[in-house]
């Protein structure tokens, strides 16, 4: 037998506490067609894995493992059982962070989405027109949307938007934690390189902290030398010192080489002399012919 399920999470503290809400069978038809809008295919996307460092586009997708750690917010909410209801925590929309909708049929599919939109009328003056008169809605309303930002079955998560997933999961302080782990892990592949100035960087600047994500996952990094890097950091003009056999980068350049490494920044080929630099933000392999 199929259920829908709809329900909030509400921001308390540091935590996201979930709450489902009654809903009629009009709202779960609704909820049903946002699974239905969500599916890639549907959108005309093609998922591809997710990337910290990546900047995507409202048109794009990507996917990860429901076991990833970064999706251990979403995983706890997929596996929880017997949520408890609790519909007086529309009283006070303005703590609801994001909502959800679970599907229970021969499987179990639950979709989040953040509340921006869902929380924009509670508080607008409305007037609705009744027995024949026009009066004002003394109830809160709020606005469902076509489709979720995030979509799981339990062994992938589907993302349709990065920017939601990161909100909604609040993101950012894990990031920077878990890079500084990373540059750890990253250390063995180039034990020329001084790690120290980039863990400062990473603890606290998000972005840096993201490339370092998927720099982990690159493994190539091992065959980078350091005469090699020493060449595009001077094309680059990316400042550093070698000190003993060890590469140390300069304070301001620490993004700079961390882009380099994971292949995100650039000197224009072409140029002789004085290249432009360009870093990509988002990009695409060519596939070998």
């Amino acid at each position: 037998m199929k259920t829908i399920q709809f329900g909030v999470l509400v921001q308390d503290g540091d935590l996201l506490r979930p709450h489902l809400v009654p809903v009629d069978r009009k709202v779960q038809a609704h909820l049903e067609y946002m699974f239905q809008e969500s599916e890639p295919k549907q959108l005309g996307r093609t998922p591809e894995p997710f990337q910290l460092a990546e900047k995507y586009s409202d048109s794009q997708c990507a996917t990860l493992p429901l076991d990833d750690c970064l999706a251990s917010q979403v995983k706890e909410l997929y596996d929880a059982q017997n949520i408890g209801g609790n519909a007086s925590v529309l009283d006070d929309p303005a703590r609801i962070k994001a909502y959800f909708g679970i599907v229970e049929d021969s499987g179990r599919v639950l979709g989040l989405r953040q509340a921006t939109q869902f929380k924009t009328l509670h508080h607008k003056p409305l007037a609705v027109f009744s027995d024949g008169q026009l009066g004002m809605q003394e109830k809160p309303l709020f606005k469902l949307d076509e489709r979720w930002d995030l979509v799981t079955d339990g062994k992938t998560l589907t993302i349709l938007s990065a920017t939601a997933f990161e909100r909604i999961c609040d993101l950012s302080p894990q990031i920077r934690q878990s890079a500084v782990a990373g540059l750890t892990d990253l250390a063995p592949q180039m034990p020329y390189l001084d790690m120290n100035p980039l863990q400062d960087r990473v603890l606290n600047f998000t972005r840096s902290a993201r490339v370092v994500a998927d720099l982990r996952k690159r493994g190539d990094l091992a065959t980078v030398q350091i005469t090699k890097l020493q060449s595009e950091s001077d094309r680059q003009r990316i400042e550093y010192e070698v000190v003993n056999g060890m590469y140390i980068v300069k304070k301001g350049s620490e993004e700079g080489l961390l882009m380099l490494l994971d292949r995100r920044r650039y000197a224009d080929p072409l140029a002789e002399v004085d290249p432009d630099i360009y870093e990509a933000d988002s990009r695409h392999k060519v596939p070998k012919s």
